[in-house]
């Protein structure tokens, strides 16, 4: 099953800024600049690079993509959270039964 991860696209001009991008075909991440043909700046923005040779522009600091691609959702707290509980309340049960 493919794991998807949502991060802020760099490329301006799309619907959304949003871009959904499956982290289990990431090869590798770099820093890099990205060049603003609007303003004709320089901008500093996060690259991934896929395993078939494709690569994405984000808008989020490298320490963000990391935590994202280190494969737990980032909005998933309330599931990790519910599932402790489960896990703790199932312990009491065994403990109690001694």
């Amino acid at each position: 099953m493919a794991t998807f991860r949502k991060f802020k696209n760099a490329f301006t001009g799309n619907v959304s800024d949003d871009i959904w991008i499956n982290i289990d075909h990431i090869a590798s991440v770099f820093e890099s600049i990205n060049p603003q043909d609007e303003t004709n700046e320089m901008k500093p923005c996060v690259t991934l690079y896929s395993k078939e040779g494709t690569s994405w522009n984000v808008d989020e600091p490298i320490s963000e993509v990391a935590r994202k691609l280190q494969g737990e959702p980032v909005q998933d707290g309330m599931a990790k959270h519910y599932q402790q509980r489960v896990d703790d309340v199932k312990k009491i049960g065994d403990i109690t039964k001694l």
